[in-house]
């Protein structure tokens, strides 16, 4: 999924400002990406992993979405791609729901 797409998703579930939207949006990727279930990287044209730290990716983000209201097309600053731990959450997740 690209940038553009994990905020549409938190724009769903949340309001706001943009300045709202991108401090909400850069959490959830925290949250995702420091529990090992989701990687952060460049599409070409297959998914390759930024070769940094947790820390490192999650600060280019920042740096690189330093304006809330700068328009982000799929995949202009980076890729979100789930790991295989949050392959099996999802699933599980999608069972539940019966979907």
């Amino acid at each position: 999924m690209s940038l553009d797409e994990a905020r549409w998703l938190v724009g769903v579930h949340e309001s706001g400002s943009a300045a709202d939207l991108r401090a909400a949006t850069i959490a959830v990727l925290t949250s995702l990406v420091t529990r090992g279930l989701a990687e952060l990287g460049d599409l070409r044209p297959r998914f390759e992993p930024w070769s940094s730290t947790a820390e490192d990716a999650l600060a280019r983000v920042r740096r690189e979405w330093w304006d809330p209201e700068q328009e982000l097309r799929p995949g202009n600053v980076c890729w979100v791609q789930n790991t295989p731990a949050g392959d099996e959450i999802a699933h599980a997740i999608e069972a539940a729901r019966g979907t």
